[in-house]
């Protein structure tokens, strides 16, 4: 389900939650599927906060909420808490951190006068990166970080020989082929 908040924030905000349930006993439950290898926090998840006042600000008329559940469902990650996991926060909880990070973090993005932190986690999906001195200015750094993860060098910094590496390393190097290729086109643009 799409939800859209710009209109409460007077700013572009919004998401989409893959599932979206309404529990009983007051339970808003939004369930977010990640494919990739890389961990996805479900605690104090922004991304699933947002979907979560999305959801809430759709509903909270019909329904009345006492609780919010996120939940991030990752079969391709080996996280040590498991494939489902996830967060139950009271309603005043998420509405405090709606009023004490996200709308600061909104006024900051809107007045543009909010500084630009790059990071492999929130740059690898944003579309303005190619435009975006902060990215551009870390982009080596935080590219060596991500290949670091991706492919495993040897201690002199060059590429192991196939028959040095283990099975893992070798499903991890297949599984993350489309990362490094993203990795070699933007390297190379």
């Amino acid at each position: 389900r799409k939800y859209d908040l710009t209109k409460v924030y007077n700013a572009p905000m919004g998401g989409t939650a893959d599932i979206t349930i309404i529990e009983f006993g007051g339970v808003l439950h939004i369930i977010d599927y990640k494919n990739g290898r890389m961990s996805v926090d479900v605690n104090d998840n922004s991304q699933l906060r947002i979907y979560a006042l999305g959801a809430f600000y759709r509903f909270h008329k019909k329904y009345k909420f006492k609780k919010i559940k996120v939940t991030v469902v990752q079969p391709n990650d080996n996280h040590v808490d498991g494939a489902i996991r996830s967060q139950t926060v009271s309603v005043k909880e998420l509405l405090k951190w709606e009023q004490k990070v996200l709308v600061p973090a909104l006024k900051k993005v809107v007045s543009k006068k909010g500084k630009l932190v790059p990071g492999k986690e929130q740059c690898f999906w944003c579309e303005a990166k190619p435009h975006c001195d902060a990215y551009l200015k870390n982009k080596p750094k935080m590219l060596s970080k991500v290949m670091a993860n991706i492919i495993p060098t040897t201690t002199i910094n060059t590429l192991p020989e196939m028959h040095q590496l283990s099975q893992e390393q070798l499903q991890h190097i297949v599984d993350d082929g489309d990362r490094v290729i993203k990795f070699y086109q933007d390297a190379k643009a």
